[in-house]
């Protein structure tokens, strides 16, 4: 397994990401993932080499190129630097770092862009659903813990709208409705395109309420049958007690569906 650190420039600024592939090609061209992670701009939730060993490997190992960006403004970098880093607005300026990294996977010989996937957890689920939004040619989703609505979640959670949406969200005071609407998918899933689309989630998940998901779902559902709805009973947020089951799951949907 190849596994290689990136620093890729987006507009003005730079952003770091990770690249997995196989050793060894079976195929002349492979299927590509845009993996996208949960969590903010604060060190501990960012992309550690121990976590590529989780989930990407997995997808790697399977035959696809997986690719994974940091975002904009996450604490990476040295305080020393004498380069500008973007920023994190929870699901805005953000996206382009996201949307970036589709152009360097076309860049790659290896790649058949035509077989384009994304799986995101949590806030990553967010992402892969405003690429899809903004036209990002995916032919495959999968998420996980879904953030389909975040003023709901803001509502169950003061303590993430407090830390996370009001300290990232820019002028969240003035225009928190406008934004939150802007990053919820449950307000324009009818806008979405038909593609397959894997949903899993746990029943007891603390973080996002199962229940944002089973509603996302069944409304999506109803102009996409190509979607799949998968609780887990007593399942956390990020599963990691289902760990084995949820990786073959997601690594058999893309092996059927890209």
């Amino acid at each position: 397994m190849n596994c290689v650190s990136i620093i890729y420039k987006v507009q003005n600024y730079y952003v770091r990401g990770f690249v997995l592939h196989p050793k060894e090609q079976r195929l002349s061209k492979l299927p590509a993932i845009i993996f996208n992670r949960g969590g903010n701009d604060s060190n501990r939730h960012t992309l550690k080499v121990g976590d590529l060993f989780l989930l990407p490997y997995q997808l790697a190992s399977a035959g696809n190129v997986v690719i994974a960006s940091q975002y904009g403004g996450a604490q990476v970098w040295p305080e020393d630097r004498e380069f500008a880093i973007g920023v994190d607005e929870f699901g805005g300026k953000e996206l382009q770092d996201v949307l970036a990294l589709v152009s360097i996977l076309k860049s790659m010989p290896m790649v058949d862009i035509e077989k384009l996937g994304t799986v995101g957890w949590s806030r990553g689920s967010m992402m892969s659903l405003l690429a899809l939004k903004s036209g990002a040619k995916i032919k495959s989703m999968v998420l996980g813990g879904s953030l389909v609505d975040l003023s709901a979640t803001a509502k169950e959670r003061p303590e993430f709208e407090l830390q996370v949406l009001k300290r990232l969200i820019p002028n969240y005071a003035d225009n928190k409705d406008k934004e939150l609407f802007n990053r919820s998918a449950i307000n324009w899933y009818q806008d979405l395109p038909i593609i397959p689309l894997l949903m899993l989630h746990g029943e007891d998940d603390q973080y996002i309420n199962p229940e944002h998901a089973r509603l996302f779902h069944t409304l999506f559902s109803q102009q996409n049958k190509l979607t799949k709805y998968i609780e887990y009973p007593n399942g956390s947020h990020t599963l990691i007690e289902q760990g084995d089951k949820v990786q073959r799951e997601i690594i058999n949907w893309f092996a059927n569906t890209l």
